[in-house]
């Protein structure tokens, strides 16, 4: 392929950049109908065409994040607000599964705004057996772990030898030394299914289970992939990896918010 572009190809392309820069200015501060107006337009827009496809997606982007961070401003996704933008990122090129794959952070911080709005979903067929009145919020795949310490053998001096019977020595701590802790690693204990009710956080695992009620949480640890929940009626605090792509963060907001409905 020619290696030099016509000016007309190069003022495409100048033109279908503008449009993707100036839709990110426009996002950022959009209501949900001039956000789904611009959406259709884009996504109707032949000219974007001239762009190449990693420039094009990458744009896009970034117009769809200065929606997002518009429509998540103040950390609370309304039932409306989930519709208009479901609409606009379907219309975008983003539909959940998408976002899943792409932008799991985002998707992440779309679960937590949602329950920040008091809107808890419920899991119609649960893998843990529901109390009386219990709902079952959030059910995902989990890893229980386990801190297991790392040791090593220093050697220190050299043992002394003294004679046992003629010609023979036996030597004594020829490499003396001792056991030291260097540090530790997270190990796999037990891989299940991790649930966050009305009631309780449970986990079912493949050989070992366990529940902390409500009334015996005392806090939570929070990490990207993960959760330590510390409990009144336990020594050690449970700690956990989510797999499937779930942020700790989002079932922290989960399990906050069930505990706040579960007080009123």
């Amino acid at each position: 392929m020619w290696p030099f572009q016509s000016k007309e190809k190069k003022r495409e392309i100048a033109e279908a950049r503008q449009v993707l820069t100036d839709a990110s200015t426009r996002f950022a501060s959009a209501d949900p109908t001039a956000a789904l107006a611009l959406a259709k337009s884009i996504s109707a827009n032949e000219s974007l065409a001239a762009l190449k496809h990693d420039e094009r997606t990458a744009l896009t982007d970034k117009a769809f994040n200065a929606y997002a961070e518009n429509v998540l401003a103040d950390d609370i996704l309304t039932a409306d607000e989930e519709e208009h933008f479901g609409t606009v990122g379907t219309t975008l090129g983003y539909p959940p599964e998408t976002l899943q794959a792409r932008h799991p952070d985002l998707l992440s911080r779309l679960v937590v705004a949602k329950v920040n709005d008091g809107r808890l979903a419920e899991v119609e067929e649960p893998h843990v057996i529901r109390k009386r009145g219990e709902v079952v919020h959030l059910e995902t795949g989990a890893e229980l772990l386990k801190e297991v310490a790392l040791r090593e053998f220093r050697a220190g001096t050299q043992g002394l030898s003294f004679p046992i019977a003629k010609g023979v020595r036996y030597r004594v701590g020829g490499l003396r030394g001792r056991v030291v802790t260097v540090g530790s690693e997270m190990q796999v204990q037990d891989s299940g299914v991790f649930s966050v009710t009305s009631q309780r956080v449970a986990y079912l695992g493949s050989s070992k289970s366990s529940e902390i009620l409500f009334t015996k949480l005392m806090g939570l640890e929070v990490f990207t992939d993960g959760l330590r929940l510390h409990a009144s009626n336990r020594q050690n605090a449970l700690l956990f990896r989510f797999t499937q792509g779930v942020s700790g963060h989002a079932v922290a907001a989960t399990i906050n918010a069930a505990v706040q409905r579960s007080l009123d």
